[in-house]
């Protein structure tokens, strides 16, 4: 019976593609490519750009760069069928001869287009980090008056500053030579005078004239809105668009700052990941779960002009997923929209339709449909899309509404509220009234039950979420809850795992342990990833930092690996001890251990450090090298460790406040190490 389910399901499937085909011929709005219906070897899209012919290039989070004709033709560059040495491409440029640039995990690869490589490593080059996020292209005059074959190429590395490469030399600034606050570098944007505009992690923004001068922007002195910035874009009259964590800022250069976020204007979404601004001047933003959203600063709701705010998402349009990495604009005004998990989405503003993906048609529901809602319609998007927008909320809450009217004692329909609007503080106390209801008619529900646990515990998915917080609305409900739901259905992981995850943030390790201890026949991955937890050595004297485990977490997250059970596996710990002391400690637990230093700064009395461990069976095992220490590990854990002197408590880096915070006796300690702690099992 499966066999015949899954014949039709592809036949229809077929058709779907068929039909979306055709209807791309008739000019539709929305067209998505994806692993199932085109070329593209993954749906995971981590940057996007065009070359001069149209073609469009394309970042993967695993499967390399690939190379997009527009019309039927793809083309995968990896490390088997290609000279890129890394599948993991967080950016792409192209240069003036027409060169492509990949930034990876292991260098930066240029490849001329037909089948030359070259690679730029540590090992060969200038460059001082592997590590590569974004690449630039100085295209300004300064930049076309070198010779013919040399190269105006900025790029950004991942905690050794920005690097400048111009074909034969290379000059590397960072916060130890130069005004940069952070070494983290998200962001590079060169405006029409060459100023090169620096986004970095958590240092705010910088400019650089490229020869001496430099100004240094934070949310300390100036109106941006966060000092983890992302992309940088410039418009017509050369104002700076600078998207960051905190919402769309636009500074005139000189004085006056305007800040965009939910709660002042239609961005759907704070964290803003990628933008574009077409030959209109209408700023198209990609947002990490708010989908992308379209800005025509010269609209005002408040005037005649339309409202400036568009905003398509995965509930009103055919955009495959929420989270954008990446957009292009070709010739035409076509948008190009690169998605972390649904693939390549084109859109034409002057389309019609967008049920032509195959997926909506065949599996999903259109709720832009006048047909009546079924719970199946309203259960089936609560599923599929990530409810988090108000709009989303407002538009499936409603359906939910009309149907609880006619069918009030539906307990499925009670508990569906739930799931719907857990992350939404204004509507918990009518989220428990509806749980409160389902629990009166059915109280032994085991998923009531479990959803009750939510409500009181963190608002984030506790599994999958890239961004967790250890705040919960109700501890001891929450396990109280959570308990009942394991008592009525013992069988089911997904209480189990919660359940283990809430202990855990309070550091309830053991405890958590006997909870998964037999689930999945002891495989249950929360379950190792505590056992690992367990097997390390930790000095007595430590203390664990939330807040710096979630900057860590924060840190990881565009890298796409590991996604899963952040909770669990990045930890961040204080120890009031010197490097050697922490050394001496893991000797005598851990065989042949030792710490790998990577940076010193003699002056400023600080020192890092890295390890690598291996797990085998219930035993951790270290490396002898710090050469085997892999760039992207696929498995085992990584140890990175800082050491400081404190000459004084007035320059204390963010962890040491947050320790001496935590537990105040260790204000007058001098030296310190931080130990950050991440498992890829």
């Amino acid at each position: 019976m499966k066999i015949i389910v899954n014949y039709f399901r592809n036949v229809l499937l077929m058709l779907c593609i068929i039909a979306g085909i055709d209807s791309q011929a008739q000019g539709p709005q929305w067209q998505v490519y994806n692993s199932n219906n085109s070329g593209l070897p993954e749906d995971r899209l981590k940057s996007i750009t065009m070359d001069n012919n149209g073609n469009i290039w394309l970042g993967t989070a695993g499967d390399g760069g690939v190379r997009f004709n527009r019309a039927d033709k793809w083309e995968v560059f990896n490390e088997t069928t290609s000279g890129i040495t890394n599948n993991h491409v967080d950016s792409i440029a192209i240069d003036r001869q027409g060169n492509i640039w990949f930034g990876t995990g292991t260098g930066v690869c240029m490849f001329d287009g037909d089948t030359t490589w070259i690679t730029y490593t540590t090992e060969n080059s200038g460059l001082p980090n592997d590590d590569i996020y974004p690449v630039a292209i100085d295209r300004t005059q300064a930049s076309s008056a070198l010779r013919d074959d040399a190269i105006g190429i900025w790029i950004g590395t991942y905690g050794d500053g920005i690097v400048k490469f111009d074909g034969k030399n290379w000059t590397t600034y960072k916060s130890t030579n130069s005004p940069l606050i952070d070494d983290l570098i998200r962001s590079i944007a060169i405006d029409k005078d060459g100023n090169k505009w620096i986004g970095t992690l958590f240092g705010g923004i910088a400019k650089f004239n490229g020869d001496a001068t430099w100004a240094v922007y934070t949310d300390f002195n100036s109106g941006l809105p966060s000092n983890a910035v992302y992309p940088i874009c410039f418009d017509a009259d050369d104002n700076i668009w600078i998207g960051t964590e905190g919402g769309l800022a636009k500074f005139d250069g000189k004085d006056k700052w305007e800040v965009f976020d939910e709660s002042n204007s239609g961005l759907p979404d704070n964290k803003v990941y990628t933008m574009k601004i077409d030959q209109h001047g209408i700023i198209w933003i990609g947002t990490v779960s708010g989908g992308l959203a379209r800005f025509d600063p010269k609209g005002s709701a408040d005037s005649a002009a339309p409202n400036p705010w568009t905003i398509y998402n995965t509930l009103n349009s055919g955009l495959p997923l929420n989270e954008v990495r990446g957009i292009a604009i070709d010739a035409e005004g076509i948008k190009w929209v690169a998605t972390y998990g649904g693939g390549l989405a084109r859109f034409d503003e002057k389309g019609t339709g967008w049920k032509n993906t195959g997926y909506d048609d065949l599996f999903g529901f259109d709720p832009s449909d006048n047909k009546a809602w079924t719970l199946d319609n309203i259960s089936g998007l609560v599923r599929k899309f990530d409810i988090i927008t108000e709009a989303d909320h407002d538009l499936i809450a409603s359906k939910l509404d009309k149907y609880l009217k006619i069918h009030p004692s539906d307990v499925d329909a009670l508990i569906l509220y739930s799931k719907l609007g857990l992350r939404q503080e204004k509507y918990i106390t009518k989220l428990h009234e509806m749980l409160d209801k389902a629990l009166e008619m059915e109280p032994d529900n085991a998923e009531a039950h479990y959803w009750k646990a939510r409500l009181y515990g963190i608002r984030e998915n506790v599994t999958t979420e890239s961004s967790t917080s250890f705040e919960f609305r109700n501890y001891d409900k929450a396990l109280k809850y959570c308990k009942t739901a394991i008592s009525v259905d013992p069988d089911n992981d997904q209480y189990r795992e919660t359940l283990a995850l809430y202990l855990s943030a309070k550091r309830r390790f053991e405890e958590a342990r006997i909870f998964t201890k037999h689930a999945a026949n002891g495989k249950l991955p929360v379950y190792l990833l505590l056992r690992d937890l367990q097997i390390f050595p930790l000095p007595s004297s430590v203390i664990f930092l939330p807040d710096e485990t979630k900057g860590v977490i924060q840190q990881i997250q565009g890298k796409g690996e590991p996604s899963d059970y952040l909770m669990l596996r990045v930890q961040v710990f204080a120890v009031p001890m010197t490097s050697d002391a922490l050394e001496g400690f893991y000797e005598t637990r851990l065989p042949e251990f030792r710490l790998f230093e990577t940076k010193r700064d003699k002056k400023a009395k600080t020192a890092s450090f890295k390890q690598y461990l291996k797990i085998w069976d219930k035993e951790m095992y270290t490396t002898n090298a710090i050469e085997d220490i892999p760039e992207r590990p696929k498995e085992g854990v990584t140890l990175d460790v800082d050491y400081i002197y404190r000459k004084s408590s007035d320059n204390d880096p963010p962890w040491i406040s947050e320790m001496v915070k935590l537990s105040p006796s260790l204000a007058d300690k001098k030296t310190f190490c931080k130990i950050v702690f991440v498992n890829y099992r």
